[in-house]
């Protein structure tokens, strides 16, 4: 079972201070992951604003399964429609109507539920959500909305239902909206304005619209970020929880043959600027 666990599991996660990739920490203001395991009915928010999250209608025995991706070793969590399963989120991460962002996470579903769309994330406004994504029961396709304008629609959006894992990444530069999948761009949209928003649930849109299959590695930041830090994520999701790597000799160096260690000290000292 431990080989199922993110490199950074005997250590913990990874601060920014210790990660691997401290430069993706620039901007966090939201990171859940499950590649860990089950942590009970709350799935922690490990960029220290405390926006832990609240298992609904879930049990963590069952509803924490391995991913089978090797780019994100470990555990996703597993949602089904018909149990009316979320992650309702409490205090929400919120955005201004100014700030720029990303949004990205990564999914895999076989399709969307009969008679309703499939829900990944949405704000807390009314209906579909003045910011939300979903999956359209009709195509298969993801379907997002910016401001309350579809960025793309269940017509145009990126074909999800083939059963395979798809990273997404959605970045808001203040001038044009760009959706990305597994690190490659796949359209953009020009909208100049936004609308204060605050992240409010994951596997749900409206009333009735959950998702069905697995989602991991949900990550908000209040800027956009570059097409090559995208790619990053894609290519080593679990790089910035990770602890960088020290090197260290493996053995103490010896003093230059010939020389006493006093002597070897006073040439290091000299060296060193030591008096």
């Amino acid at each position: 079972m431990s080989s199922l666990f993110n490199p950074s599991y005997a250590q913990g996660f990874a601060t920014r201070e210790q990660s691997n990739a401290p430069g993706l920490w620039k901007g966090v203001q939201g990171l859940w992951t499950s590649s860990l395991g089950p942590t009970g009915l709350t799935l922690r928010d490990q960029s220290g604003f405390g926006n832990h999250g609240q298992l609904q209608n879930m049990d963590p025995a069952t509803d924490y399964v391995p991913s089978g991706n090797p780019r994100l070793p470990g555990y996703v969590l597993e949602l089904l429609y018909a149990n009316s399963q979320t992650i309702e989120l409490s205090p929400r991460p919120s955005f201004s109507a100014t700030d720029h962002y990303t949004a990205t996470w990564w999914m895999r579903t076989d399709g969307a539920a009969a008679g309703s769309n499939n829900g990944i994330y949405r704000s807390g406004a009314p209906s579909h959500g003045v910011y939300g994504w979903w999956v359209a029961r009709s195509t298969g396709k993801l379907w997002g909305r910016h401001n309350g304008s579809d960025v793309v629609t269940g017509n145009t959006g990126i074909p999800v239902t083939d059963g395979l894992w798809h990273q997404i990444a959605v970045t808001w530069d203040g001038v044009d909206v760009r959706l990305y999948d597994d690190g490659i761009e796949f359209g953009s949209l020009g909208i100049v304005t936004g609308s204060a928003w605050d992240v409010y649930r994951f596997g749900r849109q409206s009333v009735s619209e959950y998702y069905t299959g697995q989602l991991g590695l949900f990550v908000f930041y209040n800027r956009a970020l570059l097409s090559s830090e995208i790619q990053h994520l894609y290519d080593r999701p679990l790089d910035m929880l990770t602890p960088r790597s020290r090197g260290y000799p493996a053995t103490a160096a010896a003093p230059p043959a010939g020389l006493s260690i006093p002597i070897a000290m006073h040439h290091y000292q000299q060296m060193a600027g030591v008096n």
